[in-house]
């Protein structure tokens, strides 16, 4: 049996609709009548650690902390109950015996690989994996997706991770560390920088460029 994990629900049931002849859905899953379970993530479902969870002093906003920079990357699941909730379906789902495969059909970019892929090492899963490599919902492009799985290890998708697990790292790093050092120079100076009641300056996120063999910015 099949285990398909989609970005959404709304995914998932065109899923269902274009891969089985009828179907029922569960609570945070649907049961295909051609031996296929299908269920969804609700966008990220895992974050990185907060700052105290590596260091307890990085809690404390000051120059003597930075740049924080963690010796490993740690996740935690997203504090809130409807996520929780879908975690646990996803995981029971996963466990099941019967269930031989667990195919990914997030969406085919950066940020879909990335949820599968936290999703997957924080669930630890050992099972087959392979990947639904489609960015139409198209009946058509899902059965053809579906035909032409992708093993999650081809290099495609391994780099693709690795290349949205950088840019995330890169956030918190750069980010965080970043923010803080304006916030804490913007103070030090006497600088007036409130905006809507906030006291911190957020410096946003990394952008990063794909580059060719010579280093050039492509």
């Amino acid at each position: 049996m099949d285990l398909i994990i989609c970005e959404k629900r709304s995914v998932g049931i065109s899923t269902a609709e274009a891969l089985s002849t009828s179907f029922k859905e569960e609570k945070g899953y649907i049961v295909c009548n051609n031996n296929i379970l299908i269920t969804w993530c609700i966008g990220h479902l895992f974050t990185m650690a907060a700052p105290k969870s590596y260091n307890p002093v990085w809690e404390k906003w000051s120059w003597h902390t930075l740049p924080m920079i963690p010796d490993r990357i740690k996740l935690e699941i997203i504090d809130d109950a409807r996520i929780k909730a879908q975690v646990s379906v996803i995981k029971k789902l996963v466990e099941k015996p019967e269930v031989t495969r667990v195919v990914v059909n997030s969406d085919a970019a950066q940020e879909g690989q990335l949820i599968a892929g936290n999703l997957l090492r924080m669930l630890s899963v050992k099972k087959p994996i392979v990947r639904m490599w489609v960015s139409s919902m198209s009946v058509k492009a899902l059965q053809q997706a579906y035909k032409n799985v992708i093993s999650w290890n081809d290099p495609s998708q391994v780099n693709l991770l690795k290349s949205a697990e950088t840019r995330t790292i890169s956030d918190w790093i750069v980010g965080l560390s970043l923010s803080r050092a304006m916030t804490l120079w913007a103070q030090d100076a006497g600088v007036d920088y409130s905006e809507g009641g906030s006291r911190a300056l957020n410096m946003g996120r990394v952008q990063l460029y794909p580059v060719n063999s010579m280093g050039e910015i492509c």
